[in-house]
């Protein structure tokens, strides 16, 4: 369930869009800010998300961030592929304010410029919570 005195953000810190020759580029980066108002340390699982797609015509990759993230081999096996991103944390007592902790990563996404992805994602968020839940149980 969910505790209140754990917190967390999510911040688009900068979006990237170029062409070259036939390929169209965008790159993403987010931070990700935990705070912990406990006053003893505690573990934590920080789950996030990037785009995964089933089509060869799309490419996404995880450009940095990855170096932290979970070791698990279930994870690794079954929810990486999908774009699951997910961390095992432990945030100090008090981690607040100054003390926050700062997980930041960068994906990038690469298809064809004449390609819409806008057209697509209409129902994508629905899917893609409906994906995660299955996933998830």
């Amino acid at each position: 369930g969910a505790d209140t005195q754990l917190r967390c953000f999510r911040e688009l810190i900068d979006k990237g869009d170029e062409t070259s020759w036939g390929s169209r580029v965008q790159r993403f980066k987010y931070r990700l800010r935990l705070e912990s108002y406990k006053k003893s340390a505690v573990k934590v699982q920080l789950y996030d998300r990037i785009p995964a797609s089933k089509s060869e015509d799309i490419e996404v990759k995880l450009v940095s961030g990855g170096s932290g993230l979970s070791k698990d081999g279930v994870y690794a096996r079954d929810r990486r592929p999908h774009g699951i991103l997910r961390w095992d944390l432990t945030l100090a007592a008090g981690a607040n304010d100054a003390k926050a902790r700062d997980i930041g990563y960068e994906f990038e996404m690469k298809y064809a410029k004449d390609k819409h992805l806008g057209r697509q994602a209409t129902g994508m968020l629905q899917q893609m919570e409906k994906d995660y839940r299955k996933m998830a149980h």
